[in-house]
């Protein structure tokens, strides 16, 4: 299995922010851009509110994001490889105020992660039959 790779520099995310599409879900929003290549590529950035939260909290959140993407990225990356298709996300955490920090544990995360890669591999499984 191909595991996501970091998506890198400030450039980077201004692309994916400033071109991509939106999928939102209970803990997070996922901002994607698709190209056509001929390998397939998934590069995973993660963002969390420096208002919100301070670095101790913001780092935990990342730890339990690149887990949560590391364990669910599976089907994602193969409907990648069967359209061809490289994908450049990041991946935002949502700040609610029924959402505890401190409480904040791996389950909840790596169910919404599956919920947004699972859509994003519907929405590319509508656009290579259109």
């Amino acid at each position: 299995m191909k595991q996501a790779e970091p998506l890198r520099g400030y450039a980077a995310f201004d692309r994916v922010f400033n071109g991509g599409r939106k999928i939102g879900g209970a803990l997070t929003m996922c901002v994607y851009l698709l190209e056509r290549t001929e390998k397939a590529a998934l590069h995973v950035g993660y963002a969390v509110s420096s208002k919100r939260f301070n670095a101790v909290r913001r780092n935990r959140v990342r730890r339990l994001m690149r887990e949560a993407v590391r364990s669910e990225c599976a089907p994602l990356f193969v409907a990648l490889s069967q359209q061809s298709v490289s994908a450049d996300l990041v991946l935002i955490f949502r700040s609610r105020p029924d959402v505890d920090t401190h409480r904040l544990f791996l389950a909840p995360l790596r169910a919404d992660v599956a919920d947004v890669f699972g859509r994003l591999a519907e929405r590319l499984a509508e656009t290579a039959h259109a």
